[in-house]
């Protein structure tokens, strides 16, 4: 079963489209029908977990502590981690990334409608005139009403010019003794919590006020458990009288509020050269 449904996963989850069908492709023979209301955010339907689950037969736990939910549908075990992109199935990360996080407001939480949908093979239906959604599964038919939601800002990859504004402000950062107005230099740049430390700081690490101008170009990555974060990396070698080896630099960006922000910046010895 397992081997089967997994096959099905990596054919059909890719996300990066909801699979239309005709609305005609919805079983007029089903016994029971329900309507709950979803969210339109960044162009996604986003559904509610819980009562979208139970309305199919599912049943679903809370790890509070690890902040996951478990959708547990016939002879499979779901999970995924609030803020999260990354599937398990039976407790086995398989591989699948969805198109957007799940995701909490007012303290409902929300998954992808194209992901729920295909991961319990049911036939998925969207009738953009009403802006709903139409879910069959076994006997079950759900009905799910896409009302936009402008407060929901859900993570788009940061653009090129954003992370140059970013990466400028962490300068700024290294040396912010230099500015009389230091909190109004990094605000909107760097998260509340950043700021608070790089002021009692006076700045960044020594590292990065003496060599902030021999840092390799950066690159760019997304972290691993959650597309709420991405990151720079950096690499400067250095040989002189203060120090000689290698130098890392990680610069952590979070999504808050709508827009980018570093969130911190770590910088270290690796490496001392012979």
């Amino acid at each position: 079963m397992k081997s089967k449904l997994l096959a099905i996963l990596a054919s059909t989850l890719l996300l990066s489209q909801l699979t239309i069908l005709p609305l005609q492709a919805a079983s007029a023979s089903t016994s029971n029908t329900n309507v709950i209301e979803g969210k339109l955010a960044n162009g996604r339907i986003l559904v509610p977990l819980r009562a979208f689950s139970e309305h199919l037969g599912a049943e679903v736990k809370w790890d509070n502590s690890e902040k996951m939910a478990f959708i547990t549908l016939d002879d499979k075990e779901i999970s995924i981690r609030l803020n999260g992109t990354e599937v398990g199935i039976d407790g086995i990360i398989v591989g699948l990334t969805l198109d957007a996080p799940m995701t909490m407001v007012d303290n409902i939480t929300y998954l992808p409608f194209s992901f729920i949908g295909s991961v319990v093979g049911a036939e998925l239906t969207w009738d953009n005139k009403i802006k709903q959604a139409t879910v069959v599964y076994k006997n079950q038919t759900v009905l799910i009403n896409g009302k936009v939601d402008s407060n929901i800002k859900l993570p788009t990859r940061p653009t090129q010019h954003r992370l140059d504004e970013l990466y400028n402000k962490v300068k700024v950062a290294a040396n912010i003794t230099n500015y009389a107005q230091k909190r109004q230099q990094l605000t909107g740049y760097f998260t509340n919590e950043l700021i608070d430390k790089v002021i009692k700081n006076e700045g960044l690490t020594v590292y990065d006020k003496r060599y902030a101008d021999i840092f390799e170009a950066p690159t760019f990555y997304y972290a691993n458990e959650s597309i709420y974060y991405s990151n720079y990396n950096q690499l400067a070698f250095v040989n002189d009288s203060y120090y000689s080896g290698q130098i890392l630099r990680n610069i952590i960006f979070k999504f808050e509020n709508g827009k980018w922000l570093v969130d911190d910046v770590i910088t270290h010895e690796i490496e001392l050269r012979p």
